[in-house]
């Protein structure tokens, strides 16, 4: 299955990269929410450095894109699940 446009692609390949690197992890409930544990972006831009000189992150024309990609899906990302937080005030 393709995806929608280059940009869903390119978000995708961003969160999975803070996924694998331990930035962000799904709530334990709700796995479609994703947690941002601590902010840092070091190590994700650090495999995303090694995945794009690898060839495996075609949809980027740059680095640079890359990072800024991997920047703003953190940015995106709670640091609390809100799912969690609407089923505790009800």
């Amino acid at each position: 299955m393709q995806m929608a446009d280059s940009g869903e692609e390119r978000r995708a390949a961003a969160l999975s990269i803070l996924i694998e690197s331990g930035a962000v992890e799904p709530c334990d409930d709700h796995e479609d929410v994703l947690i941002d544990v601590d902010g840092d972006t070091a190590e994700a831009y650090k495999l995303a450095t090694v995945r794009f000189k690898e060839g495996r992150l075609d949809m980027f024309e740059s680095l640079g894109q890359l990072r800024d990609e991997v920047k703003a899906a953190l940015l995106d990302c709670a640091s609390d699940c809100w799912a969690c937080d609407s089923n505790r005030e009800s």
